[in-house]
């Protein structure tokens, strides 16, 4: 206990023996005495009323460092100063004695006009004070005590009366507009402020006349805060969601509260959006990948699907050649669904081709034609010139047969499925048949293309290649073609 009359003037009269008393604190659920470990306390009396007593306190207490008031009326104040965590992060030792954390309690009572002024500083930590922080715990409990009764002097000298503080009321008046610690209005039941979070009080209590160092702005919401954190910190996608979620809820909260950070949590939910967007687009790219990757199918799957893929195609460009004792025959085809055209070489005759609407069409020379007929006059008029046959024509039947290329593809055995390998500079699977000596190879990402055929049997040596899938250009159908009929019988 500290202070004597000489201290603090004629006006007022200190005594470190007089009973502060048992002073309960609601929020806790016990009173100071019980817990407190450090205890300042102060008896101070003033002749100015218990309200203009109480507002100078109030201004005093909320300019101090972490003030948090948690009740006001007009004749007690309770609060707390100071910070918890600050306090146990530094460990006391380097932590400054306005951030050790205390509980103070102020109560008035009215006494030949003025005012008996019972002031107590208490620790507000719980637990015991290890590693000798009780001594200065002390030093700044009693440096909060010896602040208020400073500010319980300094109202005194501004005035012997409440003349001497302009805008106070003395009493409440009915039915007058209460508001919020920094002036706005709210309603008389409202403990806290709807647009700024302050806590309210009365006119008596909060006049503009009395001024405070600053006031005392709402927090920043917490969750917003943590959104745009989380959308930095990313955390492998958990962090972007989380951030998209509290951000949403911190909007709402925001708008009902009247509390600051909505850009702060616009801002996380943008970062939270555009990463849950990224995550969206790995699924996606992974499961085209795992859909398309044939090689996790079985050989007879993987040929279903490349002859369908395939047929499908607008058109496609296929060349090649086979070789038996027969002889040469090569190709250099364009074959699309509807129609088939290109140039077919035969033992060096040479055979233009398009296959379209069910007609032959042929532009063949006279190394083909005399294969066919033995008349020289019908070999000479056919020689370069186009004819037309329908492919019904049995004399036509192998070249009309073109048009079901797609179907003449079928394994004859058993297909086996080998490892990927490159094929014309892709990634390819090879699929083996057990008796034709034939392999096919079809992509292996993409669209299940057939990319080339290989036979190599005893008998027989040949490949087709096939490419430009889409993009090859259909041949036309000759409208100058004669009818064959006119030269065969």
């Amino acid at each position: 206990m500290r202070g004597s009359q000489g201290q603090l003037g004629d006006a007022f009269a200190t005594d470190s023996r007089a009973p502060v008393g048992h002073m309960s604190m609601p929020w806790c659920g016990k009173g100071l005495n019980d817990m407190a470990q450090v205890m300042e306390q102060r008896a101070v009396t003033s002749e100015l009323p218990a309200d203009t007593v109480i507002r100078q306190l109030v201004a005093k207490l909320t300019s101090r460092k972490h003030a948090r008031i948690e009740r006001v009326d007009n004749n007690s104040i309770e609060g707390h100063l100071g910070s918890k965590t600050a306090f146990r992060l530094k460990g006391g030792w380097i932590a400054s004695t306005a951030d050790f954390p205390v509980v103070v309690a102020v109560a008035l009572q009215s006494s030949n006009g003025g005012s008996d002024v019972s002031i107590t500083v208490a620790d507000d930590l719980g637990f015991g004070l290890k590693w000798g922080i009780q001594k200065k715990y002390e030093r700044a409990a009693s440096e909060v005590a010896d602040a208020l009764v400073a500010a319980v002097v300094s109202t005194q000298e501004v005035g012997a009366s409440n003349e001497g503080i302009t805008g106070i009321a003395k009493t409440p008046v009915a039915g007058e507009e209460t508001t919020c610690l920094n002036g706005h209005p709210v309603e008389p039941s409202v403990r806290f402020c709807p647009q700024c979070g302050a806590l309210a009080a009365s006119p008596p209590l909060w006049s503009e006349s009395i001024s405070r160092s600053e006031p005392i702005a709402p927090k920043t919401n917490g969750l917003a805060v943590a959104s745009m954190v989380l959308g930095i910190l990313w955390i492998f996608w958990l962090g972007s969601i989380l951030a998209v979620v509290f951000g949403h809820i911190s909007i709402r909260q925001i708008r009902r509260r009247h509390q600051p950070g909505r850009g702060i949590a616009i801002a996380g939910l943008v970062l939270g959006w555009l990463e849950v967007a990224g995550l969206v687009a790995v699924v996606v790219v992974a499961l085209v990948v795992a859909v398309n990757n044939e090689d996790r199918k079985p050989a007879s799957q993987i040929f279903k699907d490349a002859v369908s893929a395939s047929s499908e195609a607008s058109s496609v460009h296929i060349f090649g050649s086979e070789s038996s004792s027969s002889g040469l025959t090569s190709l250099n085809l364009v074959v699309s669904p509807d129609v088939v055209g290109g140039t077919i070489s035969e033992d060096g005759a040479n055979i233009d081709v398009v296959v379209a609407n069910g007609e032959v069409y042929l532009k063949a020379d006279a190394d083909f034609w005399q294969q066919v007929t033995s008349n020289p006059s019908s070999i000479q008029s056919l020689s370069g010139t186009w004819i037309e046959a329908p492919a019904s024509n049995s004399d036509f039947a192998g070249v009309a047969s073109l048009t079901d290329i797609w179907k003449q593809l079928k394994p004859q055995g058993t297909l086996t499925k080998g490892s990927v390998a490159t094929e014309n500079g892709m990634a390819v699977i090879p699929l083996s048949d057990s008796r034709s000596d034939t392999s096919v190879y079809v992509a292996d990402s993409g669209p299940p293309y057939i990319v080339s055929v290989i036979r190599d049997a005893s008998s027989s040596h040949g490949y087709l290649t096939f490419d430009n899938y889409g993009q090859a250009a259909i041949p036309s159908v000759p409208t100058d073609a004669v009818d064959v009929s006119q030269y065969l019988h």
